[in-house]
This record gives structure tokens, sequence and C-alpha cells, in this order.
């Protein structure tokens, strides 16, 4: 549906809807294990963005809490490195800790519904065309 009258704000927007989509599968995935958050965290430079933070809540249908590290790779890594050195009895124990978070996001249901919509199209879509994406990798 990509045509002239599209702007670099709808592709950069179509660029995190995708993305989301994605994600929202990977939480699909961890659905069938029997894991279901309750809450995401998000942090980094992505986080910066109130648009991404209210669309992945609306997406998940959960809400969203920005940590209070944007640096959050590496202060997982020094969370483990804690407990393995003993400071932590446990990950779950380091990260009550030292894990705050400074903004939370509710999801907003008629948004969040849009999206489910959107959502069941681009899983038509990725099945549809996962063929021609393995011919396109193979040029």
């Amino acid at each position: 549906g990509l045509s002239a009258s599209h702007t670099r704000a709808d592709l950069i927007r179509s660029v995190m809807e995708g993305v989301s989509y994605s994600l929202k599968d990977c939480l699909a995935v961890l659905a069938e294990v029997g894991i279901e958050p309750e809450t995401m965290k998000i942090c980094g430079g992505g986080a910066r963005s109130a648009l991404w933070r209210q669309m992945l809540a609306d997406v998940y249908e959960l809400p969203i809490c920005q940590t209070g590290s944007d640096e959050g790779p590496a202060l997982g890594a020094a969370l483990l490195a804690a407990v393995g050195c003993g400071i932590y009895g446990s990950v779950g124990e380091a990260c009550r800790a030292a894990v705050t978070t400074r903004k939370k996001v509710l999801p907003d249901k008629e948004r969040g519904g849009r999206y489910d919509d959107f959502y069941n199209i681009y899983k038509g879509l990725y099945k549809s065309l996962k063929d021609s994406f393995r011919q396109l990798s193979a040029l």
C-alpha cells in the first residue's frame, strides 16, 4: 500500500509497528510455554520516545515501564556478575535492588484493538511472503 502520498513519518511509523508486531510474535511463543508477563520493561534510546512506549503498551496490551537506566545490557551484565560474585543471592534479588523505573505507560484498549486488526494482517502477510523472503535473501 505504499504510495507517493506517504511521508517519511509514515515509513518510520511502519518500521516501528513492524518491530512491535515481530516482538508480539515473541510474546505469543512465551505464552505457548505458560509465560505471560504482566508488565514489560524497556530501556535504551527507543525507550525515550513517548510514541514508542505508548505503541508498545497498546500492541502488547500491557503496561510498559521505562527503566531508570538507559544502559540495560550493561546493567544486566553487571548484575549477573554481582550474583556470580555472591553480592546478591539471585538474579531476581539483584534486579529488585538495582532496576528502577522512570515512567509507566498504560495500554489504551481502543488503540490496542485497532493494532490487533493490523497485527492479524501482518501475520497473514508474513506467512504469504515467507517463501519470497527466502528467495530474496538468496539473490
